[in-house]
């Protein structure tokens, strides 16, 4: 990739973003167009990164976790009123080590790139991990078919963790947490322990967030 140090953010509260994802995005507010405008006419990178809870301001913008993901604009889609439709394909994590001071109306920040460490997980681990979450996914009667297909490819175990966590129904804490995590084989057991706790509990108030109601299109954030 041809990735130049720094980076777009896009920031959401309440979701987290995982490489290997492939994430349709409706883009309306007018900071996130000229954010979209400068990524189509450039490297159309973009970082999304998930506000913390009950963000605290820093330097007059809603404070953020350290780790983002690397996204790709794959397809884009103008609409009517400057409005875009983006398919934005996750390409790795990434440590955000500093904002800087553009005059840009979106945030930009330094972010350097994360890469998977110990890829070659087990066998013994990869199946574990593909038992647990065709249990898991069976219960909380989560759309699987697709990546039951993409289990039976061969995707890195890595990868499969990420897909995994990232259409499974935990809390975005425990998801940034995941995200957060380089080492596969340490990523893959953290997610095995929340996988056991669903299949005790699938539906669990500490495991499921509550239930959002959402209007279209949805307000203008603070983000």
């Amino acid at each position: 990739m041809d990735y130049p140090g720094s980076t777009k953010l896009f920031p959401l509260p309440h979701f987290v973003m995982f490489p290997h994802v492939k994430k349709i995005f409706h883009i309306f507010e007018p900071r996130y167009v000229r954010m979209t405008l400068d990524a189509l006419a450039g490297d159309r990178f973009i970082t999304l990164a998930t506000l913390l809870p009950e963000a605290d301001t820093v330097e007059g913008q809603p404070a953020i976790y350290p780790t983002g993901c690397l996204t790709r604009i794959e397809h884009h889609q103008a609409l009517p009123d400057h409005k875009f439709n983006l398919l934005l394909t996750g390409l790795c994590r990434v440590h955000l080590s500093r904002e800087m001071l553009t005059s840009t109306p979106y945030r930009v920040a330094e972010a350097q790139p994360l890469l998977d460490q110990d890829a070659m997980a087990t066998s013994e681990l990869r199946e574990k991990l593909i038992s647990s979450a065709k249990h898991c996914f069976s219960k909380s009667g989560a759309f699987f078919q697709e990546l039951q297909t993409i289990m039976q490819g061969g995707i890195r175990t890595g990868a499969l963790a990420d897909l995994i966590s990232f259409f499974l129904p935990l809390p975005t804490e425990v998801k940034q947490r995941l995200l957060a995590n380089v080492d596969v084989t340490q990523r893959v057991h953290l997610l095995l322990d929340y996988l056991d706790q669903m299949e005790l509990e699938p539906a669990g108030p500490e495991l499921l967030p509550p239930p959002r109601t959402r209007k279209f299109p949805p307000d203008f954030s603070n983000n």
